[in-house]
């Protein structure tokens, strides 16, 4: 198995190479492709790292599964406008079929890979029309359609709470931190120059801001952590299609002003789609482990499991230091920027454009404060909290010592968290040097930077490269302050450790403060409106009650059909004369 694994990670790179022999233009027109499937190849491989240790058994269909699941979403970045794309598009959906079976079949599990596969065929449906359709609107605004039921868009994100309900933990990440990187990069290397000419897409970017509202609100009072986790996803998703759909409004824009501000926030989606994949990646894995451990998805019955997972509370704490925009982490970096930018539409000459994206931040706001304390919500009770005597008992009565798998993967993402802004620093640095010898010979400007290097210099704003260079220099500060501190921690012992939550030396659990406790104080005068006390959106509820009843459709027809009665067949017939006529009334008019 270990030498399957190995060759599993291994080909995670190949597509890379594959993609470089056909000709693709990875450092220009393809970059979205290569970028996703750099992210790719590096998070999987720790992925495949963390399932070894999560796993009990070794079971081959697990490894197989997740070969086809990686395959298929590579070809799906390769595979261009062809047949191929809705090919590899379902592969990679019956490659988590695969990672089903190696865990077993529970009536979770059903209903999540029955959304993922609801969801990955409607999806095909519309990528279909765009490979067989001819260049034009029509078709690209078919591919955006496919590209938005799959990336969990606003008022379609429905399935993506179900499909996390069920899997493992690492199965989960991959779903939030890789699959869903697939259709929004799709968009950047297809749709990004035809958004403009799609009738009322105008009209998606507040309808972003609502999904990052709704799948924020979600995230912080829900009371499952797989569930808030996956609302957590449907909030950074829309927040990356509300950065797309900016950058696709304004960066051909005549008006100078607007044209930096499109491209400064197509820079944005990228690092937002790193600070996003490496957190939320870490976060499934993390929080997975735990529940694990207490057989539970429950927050507040995993309250202070973490203090006996066998893992440091700074071991777990990386993703929930980037959600919640710590500095040195890169969700600092991402979130900071957002803001950042949004001071700079305000001056913008072209109102009636700037209205949209003014619309969604007013409902985005919203969510990405909540949204970064859902995470909160989650770590301080599962992981600072005592746990409770019967627990832990039951744990570590049969603790092993964690698994290798587990600590190296979490331990990786975590370092990564906090090391990405420091890399961050060494173009940044290059690319200012590049700017301010402008004023020099083009002789001694070569000399510093030359090449893609350059080019990117040149297109990115001079202001967005100067925030960014102070944004990763405080990092740096901040990440060695840290490190230092970490250093004296190690080198003087704790005398005596506190919980978060348990004053005057107090170590019951009975003390121990719930997640419910920090989220039920806004629940009647917030939550109530949008979310049952169980945690389940109205607006999802009622569209899967829908759904749901429109199945019964089809047993009142046979019910009807078979009752022989005449009458019912003769309306049955007027309908579909009717329809029929309507279709054909409709081709007419287009051909």
């Amino acid at each position: 198995m270990s030498f399957l694994r190995i060759l599993i990670g291994l080909s995670l790179f190949f597509p890379i190479f594959l993609g470089q022999h056909w000709g693709k233009d990875f450092m220009g027109l393809d970059f979205p492709l290569f970028f996703g499937l750099l992210l790719q190849a590096i998070l999987g491989n720790f992925v495949l790292i963390y399932v070894r240790g999560y796993e009990t058994k070794e079971h081959a269909s697990i490894l197989v599964g997740y070969f086809l699941f990686f395959a298929g979403l590579s070809g799906a970045y390769l595979a261009g406008k062809s047949i191929w794309l809705p090919v590899f598009w379902e592969i990679s959906t019956i490659g988590s079929l695969l990672i089903y079976l190696g865990q077993g079949f529970t009536p979770k599990a059903i209903r999540s890979i029955l959304a993922l596969f609801l969801a990955s065929s409607v999806s095909m449906i519309f990528l279909t029309a765009w490979v067989f359709l001819p260049e034009g609107i029509l078709g690209y605004s078919f591919l955006m359609i496919g590209l938005l039921i799959k990336a969990s868009f606003s008022l379609v994100h429905m399935w993506l709470p179900e499909a996390h309900a069920g899997p493992p933990a690492h199965c989960s990440a991959a779903y939030s931190g890789l699959m869903i990187n697939l259709p929004l990069l799709l968009f950047v290397r297809y749709v990004l120059g035809w958004w403009n000419e799609i009738p009322l897409s105008h009209y998606l970017i507040p309808l972003a801001g609502v999904g990052v509202f709704l799948g924020g609100i979600a995230s912080f009072f829900s009371r499952d952590a797989k569930k808030s986790l996956a609302y957590s996803t449907v909030e950074n998703s829309n927040f990356m299609w509300l950065f797309l759909f900016v950058a696709s409004l304004w960066i051909n824009s005549d008006i100078e002003e607007n044209a930096s501000l499109g491209k400064s926030f197509l820079v944005l989606f990228y690092i937002m789609l790193l600070h996003h994949s490496f957190s939320k990646v870490f976060q499934f894995l993390a929080i997975g482990y735990i529940c694990k451990k207490a057989k539970t998805t429950v927050i507040d019955l995993c309250r202070g499991v973490g203090r006996i997972s066998g893992l440091s509370s700074l071991e777990l704490s990386a993703g929930t230091m980037s959600f919640a925009v710590i500095p040195g982490t890169i969700g600092f970096i991402a979130e900071s920027t957002l803001l950042f930018l949004i001071s700079k539409t305000i001056d913008l000459p072209d109102v009636g454009e700037s209205i949209y994206f003014l619309l969604a931040i007013l409902f985005s706001l919203s969510g990405l404060v909540l949204g970064s304390a859902a995470h909160i919500r989650m770590y301080l009770p599962m992981v600072l909290s005592v746990p409770d005597k019967k627990l832990a008992n039951e744990i570590l009565s049969d603790q092993k010592a964690v698994a290798s798998g587990i600590s190296i993967s979490l331990r990786a993402i975590g370092i990564g968290i906090f090391l990405i802004p420091i890399l961050l620093f060494i173009p940044l640095f290059v690319m200012n040097r590049f700017i301010s010898c402008s004023s020099n010979s083009a002789y001694e400007c070569v000399n510093i930077l030359s090449g893609n290097a350059a080019i990117l210099a040149n297109w990115i704003p001079a202001y967005l490269l100067a925030w960014l260079y102070k944004l990763t220099l405080i990092c740096i500060g901040i990440t060695t302050l840290f490190v230092s501190l970490l250093l004296f921690r190690w080198s003087h012992k704790v005398g005596k450790r506190r919980g978060w939550d348990c004053g005057n030396n107090y170590a019951g659990s009975e003390l121990s403060i719930p997640a419910s406790v920090i989220s039920d104080p806004l629940y009647n005068s917030l939550g109530r409106y949008f979310i049952s006390k169980n945690g389940d959106l109205y607006f999802d509820s009622a569209v899967n009650k829908t759904l749901v009843s429109s199945l019964n459709i089809g047993k009142y027809w046979i019910n009807k059909v078979e009752s022989g009665e005449i009458g019912y067949y003769l309306l049955f017939s007027a309908i579909a004369f009717l329809i029929s006529l309507f279709l054909i009334i409709v081709l007419k008019i287009h051909v």
